[in-house]
């Protein structure tokens, strides 16, 4: 019985182990043209390649349905699903708007600023490929996309120092955050509650969402260039079969005194 209960500990420990291995960042540098696409250690900042693309993607992210989507950056940008495991991009047709940066939010839209001093915001449905503005910001952001607990976040671009700006979803009205982030950033993305952010030098950084400011965490290794997409693929809830399973053999190994 005493072996029977340590399978069982093993059995769950092995079933969070896989669960957490399953979190993953994707990742896009430019280096003077040539884009390569690929997985970012956020502690460390190794990036491991997986693939070159054409276009450069300008922001990425996961719908709720587990796809990855993703905005080039031309003057009609194009919108593609993206294959996470091979890089591979699936054209899904064309916006009206120009795009800086984009991600997606809980909706399954791609929300996307365009790259025009106007900063445009606006939703591009994945599916449609149907375009809806809300709001134009009357700034120029440097690419900054990112959803954090329901607030959209981008950035006032500066000429060294970009400021960090909390949006509304639904009207568009931007809010300075801070007085400055301290670098520019050109990426971002909400990593289980940490805002993670990417400038053009390669050098990963966390953003503060209280006050501004972004903190250098590492100088990205494995690619040159600027960090111009980040998505997060958030841990799967564990099956509810599986956690049932596992409640059912914890009762009975508790009554069986093991």
């Amino acid at each position: 019985m005493h072996r029977f209960r340590a399978a069982f500990l093993l059995s769950c420990t092995v079933l969070i182990a896989a669960t957490a291995s399953a979190a993953t960042v994707y990742a896009v540098f430019d280096d003077a043209g040539t884009n390569t696409y690929g997985t970012l250690d956020m502690g460390t900042g190794v990036f491991s390649p997986i693939a070159t693309q054409t276009p450069n993607l300008y922001g990425m992210g996961f719908a709720p349905n587990g796809n990855l989507y993703g905005t080039d950056s031309a003057t009609n940008a194009g919108v593609y699903q993206v294959d996470p495991l091979t890089g591979n991009l699936t054209n899904l047709g064309t916006s009206t708007n120009s795009v800086i940066g984009s991600t997606v939010g809980s909706d399954g839209l791609i929300y996307a600023v365009s790259q025009d001093s106007n900063g445009i915001f606006y939703t591009i449905n994945p599916t449609t490929v149907a375009t809806n503005v809300i709001n134009t910001f009357g700034f120029q952001s440097d690419g900054l996309s990112v959803f954090a607990d329901g607030i959209f976040y981008t950035d006032l671009m500066g000429p060294t120092d970009d400021t960090l700006e909390a949006v509304d979803p639904i009207t568009g009205v931007a809010t300075a955050v801070g007085t400055g982030l301290g670098v520019q950033i050109f990426a971002g993305v909400d990593v289980n509650g940490t805002i993670y952010g990417g400038d053009g030098a390669g050098n990963l950084y966390t953003i503060n969402l209280s006050s501004g400011v972004a903190t250098l965490v590492a100088a990205v290794t494995g690619a040159t260039g600027g960090l111009d997409a980040l998505a997060f693929q958030p841990v799967p809830e564990p099956p509810t079969a599986s956690l049932a399973g596992i409640a059912f053999v914890t009762i009975c190994l508790f009554k069986l005194r093991c």
